[in-house]
């Protein structure tokens, strides 16, 4: 992240234009190496100091779980407990994440299933403020769109979430939660249903393949994730 400029500029910025006692809106600390008296964080410094960053990039890369090897099962309600703090909670989220195919990403996927349905779990940041609009009223065609693929239908299954309003979807069959907000509330979190048919299927086992890409574009397309791949069902 470091070689990017804007990145460099955002925190120096944060840091130059902070005044010692804070801010009004809650941003009353600096980012980097430094408190808002300009005092080291002393403990922080100390452990930095101490990496060996050559070596450590001569280590081999550590594997973290994903869904590549295979997808978990979902919890008995999927999308129960759908509430700030408690939505995906009882996911296996390590062994469900699915990887980006596109850079940068700025939301996370995962995916569960169980015989009736494949789940997919978005948790995503989406800046949606009602004063880009003169009523207050942000519009259906610019609130985050969520798009997914799967094997058997011809078109796209696309859903509306966001902007602390109902999801809108245009299919029927699929269920979806969605937990979102406006104005400081970035948190943009849903899970979408497949039931089995969608994918030619009556119900789902063990070691079946699955197939499907997913894409996020979040509030007035600032940015787009993508994922795709196939997958087996895992116990």
């Amino acid at each position: 992240m470091l070689k990017i400029p804007y990145v460099i500029g955002a925190d120096w910025f944060q840091y130059y234009d902070e005044p010692t006692h804070g801010r009004f809106d809650g941003e009353n600390f600096n980012f980097g190496l430094v408190d808002i008296h300009d005092r080291p964080y002393e403990a922080l410094t100390r452990i930095a100091a101490s990496l060996d960053l050559a070596g450590m990039k001569r280590q081999p890369a550590r594997a973290r779980p994903d869904a590549s090897p295979g997808v978990p099962p979902a919890p008995r309600e999927p999308l129960g407990e759908f509430e700030p703090t408690l939505a995906l909670r009882r996911w296996d989220r390590e062994r469900g994440f699915v990887q980006p195919i596109s850079e940068f990403p700025l939301a996370d996927l995962y995916v569960c299933w169980n015989e009736k349905a494949i789940y997919l779990g978005l948790y995503a940041q989406d800046v949606t403020e009602d004063t880009f609009y003169r009523d207050k009223t942000v519009r259906a065609s610019d609130r985050a769109e969520w798009i997914v693929s799967v094997s058997g239908p011809d078109k796209p299954i696309r859903a509306r979430i966001g902007a602390g309003l109902e999801p809108i979807i245009d299919e029927p069959t699929v269920r979806v939660a969605n937990i979102s907000g406006l104005n400081g509330n970035f948190r943009n979190i849903a899970c979408m249903e497949l039931p089995a048919r969608l994918f030619g299927r009556d119900r789902f086992k063990p070691r079946d393949l699955i197939e499907f890409a997913s894409t996020f574009v979040s509030h007035c397309r600032a940015y787009r994730v993508e994922w795709k791949g196939k997958f087996a069902l895992r116990r």
